[in-house]
């Protein structure tokens, strides 16, 4: 799994251009494939095919830009609702703050992680 990882970071590296980190690409790249794991019609099509078939399907890249352009909308929506609503902020520093923290404790050196 980590070298399939690492592969794809390659990938997207030479695919998109600008200031973008990992994070920034993984988030598309899990929102899409989320996306596409969750349509009935390619399922039944993975099923049924190898994967060369599968990926000659033109619904194979329908869904896949269906669910670019989803995210896009749903992305933006998410951000100006954080931008513009200090509940919705407080809500989503709420949410991370467990995550981002918990994050930051695993990469602490041991003493200093177990000092809490």
């Amino acid at each position: 799994m980590l070298g399939m990882r690492c592969q794809l970071f390659e990938k997207m590296n030479d695919l998109f251009e600008g200031e973008l980190d990992e994070h920034d690409k993984l988030a598309l790249v899990n929102h899409v494939a989320g996306k596409m794991l969750d349509n009935p019609k390619l399922a039944l099509q993975a099923a049924a095919n190898t994967k060369e078939q599968f990926g000659a399907s033109p619904d194979y890249k329908s869904v896949m830009m269906e669910s670019v352009s989803e995210g896009l909308d749903k992305y933006q929506d998410m951000a100006k609702q954080v931008l513009n609503s200090p509940q919705v902020q407080n809500g989503l520093a709420d949410m991370l703050l467990d995550l981002v923290y918990a994050e930051f404790a695993k990469r602490r050196p041991t003493s200093q992680a177990t000092q809490e």
